[in-house]
């Protein structure tokens, strides 16, 4: 499905717009050039003219057959092997078979080496280089194929010259997908669609004003401010979100009574679409879905709604805090079953659950990992060491014993929230010392032993790799290269005792050259889908609670439901999807059900009036002044920029015929955008 989709989305992306208020100190020259590999050959070079620019952006498609040596297999359809050039070749660590990069004097001498740049790259043009010039590498005589790049050549003057292709040999039907450049956050030449990317990533989207806001002042100054979301005035936040009714009462709703759990899970959407900490709800819902905890099985809305608050607590602080705060969280306790396990009783050993999980999936996985990411590799049997043992299981169980939740029969009007509390029985604990992974943990019989265990397990080697290539899968690439997982994971380990580790991981994450390279890599996430729209579309101050209406977005609630994506409920302990796996979140069913959300959301387009009685409202009132005129054009190239970066040729040609006939068509070119393939992927 995977495959499918993204190659049905490169066709669209056959065309690169300009992008949109672009520095005007600098101008952008586009050059398509090809190059042939005959089979047996070592290749032929086409070269892009860069005299009096500063730097090169490079876009590359195409295909390349490795016989059986490759991603290709030996054959290649009429459309090309995309997979020559996927993400993973934005730094390919074997040269062979990817494309390749030298410049040259005008007359022809080499004055660079040649170095491999894949798919995409940001390159400084060297002092008297003429020309670049490209080839694919095919030194094992097994390449054949061709390539076709998209060259940005970027000068301080008034206007850059474009060269022309050299020694175009052959063309194919190979496809291109739309990446950015690879340049750090603070970097000068950002785009706009690059600025729409980073809100995409590192929160769910803003509207074209503020990405407007944003691209004036800096995303290096919106991210310095995000760190610190204490700093961010979000009072406001209380218009758009329920009050939390007290335990004990009838919860009422426009609709009557209503459920503590379904009030208490809404507010994290609500909480998603209104706040202005958007890097902190972002990575919120990132430690969420990595420590999954589903109400099916808690069954205690108070717990639940405890747990996210913690995880919101320590989400941009320090990882260790993290896991030992989560580690005796009431749903944790109970999800893992870790709530009645009694460490005295020899004939009953404790529930493994947790203990497993902790290491397996929350802290340091199954494989020992060196720094980039990679498996350590037993010489003897060729097969990856494993980082932990049976005995190492039992072990943690035992020493997490003695835990248990205690809810008093009768608390009262009170928060649901503090209604549960956990206590640690040294009765019920099973006496250490223990050994972990060969370290001997010293046991004191008291609460501390959770953050012994913990530390034992966080300055582990493999955790630094393990937590921070899922953060890259999430937030940048399901494929991050080595060199980027191998460049995060020494900031983290730098920071390993900050109690701000984890916001000065995100800060590396985006200031790394590698970062913009992921841009349109991945699908939306269900919620992404859904939170990204409405705040695109004007929705997240147009619905704030009155007495007419007491359940901000609950049908959107509703929505993630259909799409198998409610914060509360992910299926399995691995959660939603496991990290590089994005693509089961979109089955043909479940792209069925995105379609029918894009359909509830284009119809929550308000053009006259807000809706006083409905739980969202996107608002396109005063349509003229948003667009910024009154025809078609106008129209549909501000929903484009809102939703999709400005979209493709056939796309804005698709909606500004459908605008033609009626401006005031909006809900239904929504419609059409939501339930593109641009709109799919982030």
């Amino acid at each position: 499905m995977k495959q499918q989709l993204y190659f049905f989305i490169a066709v669209v992306y056959l065309s690169a717009a300009a992008p949109a208020l672009a520095n005007p100190a600098r101008t952008f020259a586009t050059t398509y050039v090809a190059s042939a590999v005959p089979r047996g050959h070592a290749g032929q070079d086409a070269g892009v003219d860069v005299s009096g620019g500063r730097y090169v952006r490079i876009t590359a498609s195409g295909t390349i057959s490795m016989g059986a040596y490759g991603v290709c297999g030996r054959t290649t359809g009429p459309d090309g092997c995309h997979s020559a050039f996927s993400p993973a070749r934005v730094a390919p660590t074997a040269p062979t078979g990817s494309l390749v990069v030298a410049f040259t004097t005008a007359s022809g001498a080499l004055i660079s080496g040649w170095a491999a740049i894949g798919e995409g790259g940001y390159v400084a043009v060297p002092a008297n280089a003429a020309r670049l010039v490209l080839r694919i590498n095919g030194a094992t005589g097994h390449e054949a194929g061709a390539f076709r790049v998209v060259s940005d050549v970027v000068s301080d003057v008034a206007a850059a010259s474009a060269g022309s292709a050299a020694s175009a040999t052959a063309q194919t039907g190979g496809v291109r997908r739309s990446l950015s450049a690879m340049r750090s956050v603070g970097a000068a030449s950002l785009a706009r669609s690059d600025v729409q990317y980073f809100l995409r990533r590192f929160g769910f989207s803003d509207t074209p004003v503020n990405v407007t806001a944003v691209y004036k002042t800096g995303i290096a100054a919106w991210l310095s401010q995000q760190l610190n979301p204490a700093g961010i005035d979000d009072s406001a936040l209380a218009l758009y979100m329920e009050p939390v009714p007290l335990y004990g009462t009838s919860p009422q709703t426009m609709n009557g009574y209503d459920s503590y759990a379904n009030i208490l899970q809404r507010q994290i959407l609500q909480r998603e679409i209104a706040s202005k900490r958007q890097l902190l709800e972002k990575v919120t819902l990132h430690w969420i879905e990595h420590f999954a905890v589903s109400q099916d099985k808690v069954n205690d809305a108070g717990a639940m709604a405890h747990y996210e608050a913690t995880v919101r607590s320590d989400a941009l602080g320090n990882f260790g805090q993290l896991v030992s705060d989560i580690a005796v969280e009431p749903a944790m306790l109970y999800w893992l079953d870790n709530n009645n396990n009694n460490g005295a009783n020899a004939n009953n050993p404790p529930n493994e659950n947790f203990g497993r999980e902790l290491m397996q999936l929350y802290v340091l996985g199954v494989t020992q990992l060196n720094i980039d990411g990679t498996p350590v590799m037993n010489a003897a049997t060729n097969l990856p060491n494993q980082n932990y043992t049976e005995p190492d299981v039992k072990q943690v169980a035992q020493a997490l014993t003695g835990f248990q939740v205690q809810a008093p029969p009768n608390p009262g009007l009170v928060n649901p929230l503090t209604v549960d509390s956990v206590h640690f029985f040294n009765s019920r604990h099973a006496k250490g010392p223990f050994t972990v992974m060969g370290q001997t943990i010293v046991d004191t019989g008291d609460p501390t032993i959770v953050q012994k265990v913990v530390n034992s397990l966080v300055n582990n080697p493999s955790t630094a790799p393990f937590q921070v290539k899922e953060l890259l899968q999430r937030f940048v690439n399901e494929n991050p290269s080595p060199g980027y997982v191998s460049r995060i994971s020494a900031v983290w380990n730098a920071n390993v005792s900050s109690p701000t580790q984890i916001a000065t991981v995100m800060q590396a994450i985006a200031n790394d050259p590698e970062f913009y390279a992921g841009k349109g890599s991945m699908t939306k996430e269900p919620i992404e889908y859904v939170v990204d729209a409405i705040r695109s579309l004007n929705g997240s101050q147009a619905t704030p609670i009155t007495t007419s209406m007491k359940t901000p977005y609950n049908s959107d609630y509703g929505s993630l439901g259909n799409m198998d994506e409610q914060h509360w409920y992910p299926p399995t302990v691995f959660s939603f999807y496991r990290p590089g796996d994005k693509e089961t979140l979109l089955t043909n069913s479940l792209l069925l059900n995105h379609w029918g959300t894009g359909a509830n959301l284009s119809n929550e387009i308000r053009t006259t009036t807000l809706c006083t009685t409905c739980d969202t409202n996107l608002d396109f009132t005063n349509l003229t002044a948003l667009t910024g005129g009154i025809d078609a054009g106008s129209a549909s190239r501000y929903l484009l920029d809102a939703l999709v970066d400005g979209g493709t040729p056939q796309l804005q040609a698709l909606l500004q015929n459908y605008l033609s006939n009626n401006i005031k068509n909006v809900n239904g070119a929504v419609w059409m955008i939501l339930t593109s393939p641009e709109y799919e992927v982030n």
